[in-house]
């Protein structure tokens, strides 16, 4: 019950995660396609559906922090597992990952 009023916890990172699917096609019925990012800590892959812009998905699953290469352009932070940046402009270039951290990016 605590965690339902603590944004920062995985009660709330799973209904905001959710809730974007459900707004979202490509993170539903959409296509994908993997990004390669030469760091072996780092699992990504962009999602696609017809009439909206592209989906990145980022996950650091170990590994120290540091930044990770998600492809070119730039991107609005739409959900992160860390809490307060959350619509933050980012360079797809070069984004910073925490350590077991995930964010997941709208491509502009």
């Amino acid at each position: 019950a605590a965690q339902r009023h603590d944004p920062s916890s995985v009660y709330s990172l799973t209904r905001s995660l959710l809730a974007l699917r459900r707004r979202r096609a490509a993170l539903s019925v959409g296509s994908w396609s993997p990004i390669s990012t030469g760091d072996d800590c780092v699992v990504a892959y962009e999602r696609r559906s017809a009439g909206e812009p592209s989906i990145v998905v980022a996950v650091r699953v170990g590994g120290a922090a540091g930044g990770v290469a998600l492809g070119g352009g730039a991107g609005i932070v739409l959900v992160r597992s860390t809490s307060g940046t959350v619509g933050d402009a980012v360079d797809l270039g070069s984004v910073t990952l925490g350590a077991d951290e995930a964010v997941v990016i709208e491509r502009q």
